[in-house]
């Protein structure tokens, strides 16, 4: 079993580093949620264990989960319906002044706003085996 990760980001080599961490995780629509009142957005994801694979050769998906706190305000492009179930390719995410941008494949990103904006992953208890491993061809 891979250890847990439960991390904060407040600065931007922290939200670089997360971004890392999360490269490749599947995100479905509707397991998204913004709650207005608490200013948070919150995500379950299916995070692919990069350090699983490069270190002992098999892969592993994680459920984990993902909470942004302070958000005032949500901006979308081109994203789907929050009812929708369709599901969503991770590609970065970045804070830029009082934004945090999150970008996903097929041209969809959400942009958070508000004041001293910061992210919290929690690996769930849940891991399985993955046969599937990201492809981004040779550079």
């Amino acid at each position: 079993m891979t250890e847990k990760l439960k991390l904060l980001a407040y600065d931007d080599k922290d939200f670089e580093i997360l971004s890392a961490l999360l490269q490749d995780s599947i995100m479905p629509v509707i397991e998204m949620n913004y709650n207005k009142l608490d200013k948070q957005f919150i995500v379950i994801t299916s995070r692919f264990d990069w350090n699983k694979k490069i270190n002992d050769d098999y892969s592993n998906r994680i459920l984990s989960g993902l909470c942004f706190f302070n958000v005032e305000k949500i901006n979308k492009r081109n994203f789907p319906s929050l009812k929708s179930e369709q599901i969503l390719n991770f590609l970065t995410l970045f804070r830029k002044n009082e934004s945090i941008n999150i970008v996903f494949s097929g041209d969809i990103e959400l942009k958070l706003f508000g004041t001293k904006l910061y992210l919290r992953l929690d690996d769930l208890n849940k891991e399985w085996p993955t046969i599937f491993i990201p492809n981004h061809g040779k550079l």
